[in-house]
Formats: structure tokens, sequence, C-alpha cells
């Protein structure tokens, strides 16, 4: 296992491959692991890096996080493994970080890929790609109750009917199901204030390199509405809507995704 330290939290992460780098980051209440169908086919021709987020998984935290920290902590992991020209991938929570290390640091970055992302998880008056805040609020007292079932029920909310119906979704939730020991009550609650309290919809305009949105068309957590927003604040932005497939297509539609994403990364 390899660790690197940073202001006190130490963080996991694996590398495995060489060639271009490719960084992927997992979401809410996940860990690295979500992404091994990727790590399993990139690595073949990229250089893959995958790394747990602090206190999710293997990645102990020394203090609350935030999204600046969370930021902070994938700009020094960059520059600790000298990675040059990366492709990130940020999934769900990731797409946050990824898009505010690009706002801050874009020139560690070739390309940026989102996937099931957000600039604003909450509804506003003047806002309809996300979720009424009521939602957030009544999962947030639901994981300080009761951190298991909690997690058990918001993991199937990932997926769309039509992927539970296929005979691989069983395992696809065990996956989700084995991380739920390694992860942290406090960490989790720290997670959804981040979503609560994040909005970039006046920064992303910003952003001048290559964007890539990927996205389920029945997405529960991240509606496609966000997907359409972001592409249309970034100019130099693509789209990829993923039809029947909730929030984790990299997950459901393995070699779909797969191939759209290695599409992209080879017209760079």
């Amino acid at each position: 296992m390899s660790y690197f330290i940073c202001n006190g939290n130490k963080i996991f992460y694996e590398i495995k491959g060489t060639g271009k780098p490719l960084l992927f980051i997992h979401g809410w209440a996940t860990t690295s692991n979500v992404w091994k169908p990727q790590i399993d086919y990139f690595s073949k021709n990229y250089k893959v890096i995958c790394f747990d987020l602090v206190g999710f998984g293997k990645s102990i935290s020394s203090e609350p996080i935030t999204l600046d920290s969370l930021v902070r902590d994938l700009s020094r992991l960059i520059n600790y493994l000298s990675l040059k020209k990366v492709i990130l991938v940020g999934w769900s929570l990731g797409s946050l970080v990824s898009l505010k290390l690009v706002l801050n640091s874009a020139e560690l970055l070739k390309s940026l890929v989102l996937v099931g992302a957000t600039v604003k998880f909450i509804n506003e008056s003047d806002y309809n790609a996300g979720l009424p805040e009521v939602l957030l609020e009544r999962l947030y007292k639901k994981i300080e109750r009761d951190k298991e079932k909690s997690l058990k029920e918001f993991y199937l909310s990932l997926f769309s009917e039509e992927e539970k119906k296929n005979k691989k979704f069983k395992d696809i939730l065990t996956i989700f199901l084995e991380e739920i020991k390694n992860l942290d009550r406090d960490v989790l609650l720290d997670g959804l204030r981040i979503f609560r309290n994040s909005d970039l919809r006046n920064d992303i305009s910003n952003i001048k390199l290559p964007v890539f949105i990927i996205h389920g068309d029945n997405d529960q957590i991240c509606p496609v509405n966000s997907a359409n927003y972001i592409h249309s604040k970034i100019s130099n932005s693509a789209v990829e809507i993923i039809k029947d497939t909730g929030h984790t297509p990299f997950l459901t539609k393995t070699d779909k995704f797969n191939q759209i994403l290695e599409k992209w990364i080879r017209q760079l």
C-alpha cells in the first residue's frame, strides 16, 4: 500500500500501468474501489491513479473535511507524484473536487471528465438542476441516527429501475455494501455539508480546458439537467447521456463507459 501525508492526513493511493496519467476520484460514501473496472481496463495503456478521499476507505483524516481541504490534498498529491497534464475523472462529490481544482490550478491538467456531476446540489428559485434541500436534510438526519441502514437505502438510489433488473446488480451493489465498515459517520456528515454549501455556478464559465460530461439519463442523485447545465456554461465541453442509467454508469454500463471515455482521451 502507498500513502501520502498531507497536513497530517494519511492518503492512500495506488498506481497501475504506464503512459498518460489518468486520475480517478470517487464520490461520497464510497472509495476508490468503485473504479476497479476502469483500473483494469485503462491501465493496459495509461498510467492510472486512484486514491481514497480523506476520511474514506484507507485514507485517514486528521481534520474535518471541506471542499477546499479535499482540493488541497488532490493538488498536493498530483505534485507529489510529479504528474503532468493529468486527465482527471471526477464522479459525484469527486466532480466538485475536480471542478474546484480546475478553477484553482488548471495548469496541472490536460482535460477534465465529469461523471454524474453537479456544480450545485440544492435547487434554488433560479436553479432546477439539483435536488430539493429537504432530501439532503433528511439524509443528514438519517446518517446521524443509523449510518448503516441509511447507506443501504442510499446505495439503492444510485441505480435506475432498469439497472436493478440486471443479473449483475447484486454483485455491483455488494461493492458499495462492503465499504460501509470503512466509512466514518462524521466524515459522511462533512461530505453532506459540502454538498449543501457548494455553489460553483458563477465560476465554471471560466474553465477553458476540454471538459467531457458523462451522465445517466435516470440519475436520481444528480439529475440529468445538471449535465446539461454544466455543458451550457463551459464553452469547451462535450456531453454524453447514457440511456437507462442512474448515477454509476462506469459500473452498470462499464463497456460503453470505457469506450466513450477512451475515445475522448484519444482525441485530446
